[in-house]
């Protein structure tokens, strides 16, 4: 039978190579001194800083970002305003065609306003034969 101790001592060995290693038996280290607690404090600022320069960019970037996207909603409904302004026009226009001669045949005036709408610009009269007294 062999002793126990030929046994133990490698692995009592290894032990203490790894607490070495880990830097167990290091010293604890020295407060920071003034200047460098400075620095640290200055670096920290700057950190915070530049996160919240990015957080501002992000805000800026979203708010563009809607701003454009209300324009483009609002370019929409004013089209829409104009396109059923110029409807009202060009109705209240043959209207007033109409009533002012009476003798002209509707489908011209019709076939003269789509024409208009297609082009989209307002029509303007045209004198035909002698101006009305």
């Amino acid at each position: 039978m062999e002793p126990a101790k030929p046994r133990l001592l490698p692995l009592l060995l290894l032990a203490v190579g790894v607490y070495a290693a880990t830097g167990a038996t290091k010293p604890a280290p020295a407060k920071p001194t003034e200047a460098e607690s400075a620095r640290l404090a200055s670096a920290f600022a700057v950190a915070a800083q530049a996160d919240a320069v990015k957080s501002a960019e992000a805000r800026v970037k979203e708010l563009r970002t809607q701003t454009q996207a209300a324009a483009k909603d609002e370019q929409t409904s004013l089209r829409m305003s104009a396109k059923s302004a110029q409807a009202d026009l060009l109705t209240a226009y043959r209207n007033a065609m109409l009533k002012a001669d009476p003798d002209l045949p509707s489908a011209f005036l019709d076939g003269y306003i789509q024409a208009a709408r297609q082009s989209g610009t307002t029509p303007a009269p045209k004198a035909k034969g002698k101006p009305r007294k």
